[in-house]
């Protein structure tokens, strides 16, 4: 049984490839979707691409049921990272919105994962993945200096 591909999922895959962060793994399952749906034969794609019939019916079977987004890896096995989505948010809210114990001008991540209570490792992880970087911010440090406004005006110009 031939492999039809509608338009937009050749399109899509052709896309696929030309990115250069796609993982290997991937490509290779594309360029085997892509070579079924050319009618091309379990023996020329296995000799052209080095695998085995059986992956080839396996990413032929995963791509019919489930489409471009079943080509991707399956979650493995093991812990994850053990993070609920309620926590990497309150992180991220106390990273950008809440100041630090004064007379700190930023947050480090121990001393917000003491805050919060968490591993300093899971404040960096979370800062990593949103792109964050506290000791970058700049805030606005107020003065309780009565005259600050105009002396900050004599300074500025």
């Amino acid at each position: 049984m031939d492999l039809v591909l509608a338009p937009e999922d050749r399109r899509t895959l052709e896309q696929m490839l030309r990115q250069t962060t796609l993982s290997q793994a991937i490509a290779k399952r594309v360029r085997v979707v892509l070579a079924l749906a050319e009618g091309d034969s379990y023996a020329t794609i296995g000799a052209r691409f080095a695998c085995t019939d059986r992956f080839i019916a396996l990413w032929k079977r995963r791509f019919v049921e489930g489409g471009v987004l079943a080509l991707a890896d399956a979650p493995r096995a093991g812990r994850g990272h053990g993070m609920s989505a309620a926590l990497e948010a309150k992180i991220v809210r106390h990273t950008l919105q809440t100041a630090p114990p004064s007379p700190l001008t930023h947050w480090s991540s121990r001393r917000l994962a003491a805050k919060l209570g968490v591993a300093h490792t899971t404040v960096t992880t979370v800062w990593k993945r949103h792109g964050l970087k506290p000791h970058r911010l700049e805030r606005y440090k107020g003065s309780p200096d009565p005259d600050f406004e105009t002396k900050a005006a004599d300074i500025i110009g």
